[in-house]
């Protein structure tokens, strides 16, 4: 459900609860990204008027540190779907290869590779939402955009 400001949220405002919250903007990071993504999949071209409203609610909101809006509930996921949102709208992070290797993406791996454990995997601040099997395949994911396309030429 895309809110007023450009973001989405799960649910639509007349649902409850979050009519408060949408009044107030009631967006969050990763519904925004799932949203952005999701138009895409279904044909939406980049220039589509609720694309570029969701693209710059997450310009304006950008964080690799926590899920805008709702901190750290959902924190892995929504960086996999941030990742899938700029991918699907042209945005590659810089992924040629450089140097210099700046841009999202690049915030992104370097906040993985710092947050990852000795045994390989993900701990999220969010246990209950996203135990460590499920922040350690959605840091994966994440970082699956690393794998650089072959050479080609002699």
């Amino acid at each position: 459900c895309q809110n007023r400001d450009g973001g989405f949220s799960y649910m639509p405002p007349w649902e409850g609860r979050n009519r408060r919250a949408w009044e107030a903007g009631g967006s969050y990071g990763s519904m925004t990204a799932a949203g952005i993504w999701c138009l895409r999949l279904c044909g939406g071209p980049v220039e589509d008027a609720r694309i570029q409203k969701g693209l710059e609610w997450l310009r304006r909101f950008y964080s690799y540190w926590d899920n805008p809006f709702l901190e750290e509930t959902f924190h892995y996921y929504y960086l996999w779907t941030v990742t899938r949102a700029f991918l699907y709208s042209d945005l590659p992070g810089v992924l040629e290869p450089a140097p210099p290797l700046e841009g999202w993406y690049w915030d992104f791996a370097g906040y993985l590779v710092e947050m990852q454990q000795e045994d390989g995997s993900w701990i999220s601040r969010d246990k209950e939402h996203e135990p460590p099997e499920l922040a350690t395949c959605f840091a994966l994911l994440t970082l699956e955009k690393a794998t650089l396309p072959e050479p080609t030429g002699g």
